[in-house]
């Protein structure tokens, strides 16, 4: 159906389309107060070599900050862990909670060695708990990795919350989706009736209006026959009966 004919039908049925159209305004009005929003929190976490390194000298460990020490190795771990993070086994950990509808680990464009991540649930403290699971996650897999290899504690990377969130941020995106969808859903009802009316309604009322037109006609028919009939002078005796009649009257 192309889209003059859907025009064509929104027009003869315009007052259906109308009322259908109404009632989605009204639908999308009341909808986000029956909408529960959801809960966001983003945080970001770091890989970060040992607090030890060899001395030069002495051959002994010596504490240095890891963060004078950054190099392409944590780099290469963090992207390790988001694989890890994102596999079947924390997902499972962390959907525990029925509350929590999504997570994302990623690695920072300008740091790689840096994770950003996130959590949404339809309650925000589930939102924060489940932040707190997925870096204890982050935590106890990067050291289960590193113990299978049965290395000294103080070479292993550690992995450390640079930014943890205090508060979750409510998402309106989920009330306006749910509006958009109210809205396209009732517009696409009112397209949907008046195209159904067309395809029902139509093709009787059109069979309905040929047979008053055809009892119009037949009536028309009669009418103008009995006009006829009412207008046709009266014929004149036959001329053979007349001289019969006359023959007959002769001695």
């Amino acid at each position: 159906m192309d889209f003059e004919r859907i025009l064509a039908s929104i027009t003869r049925h315009w007052k259906v389309v109308l009322a259908i159209l109404v009632l989605t305004v009204i639908a999308v009005v009341i909808v986000p107060t029956r909408v529960s929003p959801d809960y966001e929190v983003e945080g970001a976490a770091i890989i970060l070599p040992p607090a030890t390194t060899l001395g030069p000298n002495t051959n002994l460990d010596e504490p240095v900050s890891p963060w004078s020490r950054l190099s392409v190795n944590e780099e290469k771990a963090a992207v390790a862990m988001v694989e890890v993070l994102n596999g079947p086994e924390v997902a499972d950990n962390i959907y525990e909670d029925p509350a929590v509808s999504d997570y994302s680990a990623t690695t920072n464009v300008d740091n790689p060695a840096i994770l950003s991540l996130s959590v949404v649930a339809s309650d925000g403290d589930s939102a924060l708990d489940g932040f707190d699971r997925l870096v204890q996650n982050l935590k106890d897999q990067l050291e289960s990795r590193q113990e299978f290899f049965d290395t000294p504690d103080d070479t292993w990377l550690e992995a450390s919350v640079l930014t943890q969130p205090t508060e979750a941020a409510e998402q309106p995106g989920s009330k306006i989706r749910a509006m958009l969808a109210t809205g396209i859903l009732g517009l696409v009802v009112a397209v949907g009736v008046a195209i159904s009316l067309d395809v029902i309604v139509e093709p009787r009322r059109r069979r309905r209006a040929a047979e008053e037109a055809e009892d119009a006609d037949e009536e028309a028919a009669e009418d103008d026959a009995e006009a006829a009939n009412e207008s046709e002078p009266q014929k004149a005796p036959s001329t053979l009966v007349l001289r019969r009649t006359a023959d007959n009257s002769r001695p």
